[in-house]
């Protein structure tokens, strides 16, 4: 059964797609651009078979999580990269970021206002935590 759009719906159709061609153009060409970045960086690393066997799940030997953490720093062009599905969300992300980052002494400023922002209940965890593991914490609420 054949669809029954008319030939007016159909010509808007093609306007609509021709008006924005330019946008999608410019969007695949970046997809291409990104696609090499990635293809090159699985070369350069000399991405096997092997890297995608499977692991028992706790990260030990782990040749393929390695590898992909090679690729993204190397792709993104950091120094090093931490690839984990298991972050829950980003506060998740950022709490692992500040571990990393602070040390026992150091203090960190969170800059938002409004006590939605994610950082707002990191905060107040992070001032649970005993203070010999953490850094101190304190707010401007600006």
């Amino acid at each position: 059964m054949p669809l029954q759009i008319s030939d007016r719906v159909r010509a808007l159709a093609a306007q609509a797609q021709a008006e924005v061609r330019e946008q999608f153009d410019r969007i695949d060409a970046i997809a291409e651009e990104n696609s090499l970045k990635v293809l090159s960086a699985f070369q350069k690393h000399r991405v096997a078979e092997g890297y995608f066997a499977g692991t028992t799940g706790y990260g030990y030997d782990d040749l393929g999580r390695d590898k992909l953490e090679e690729i993204y720093a190397d792709i993104f062009g950091t120094e090093d990269a931490l690839v984990r599905i298991g972050f829950v969300n980003g506060t998740h992300a950022i709490a692992c970021a500040l571990f990393g980052a602070l040390k026992p002494g150091m203090s960190w400023s969170r800059r938002w206002a409004r006590p939605t922002t994610p950082c707002w209940g990191l905060s107040a965890w992070w001032t649970r935590v005993p203070a010999p593991l953490r850094a101190t914490v304190w707010s401007t609420g600006k």
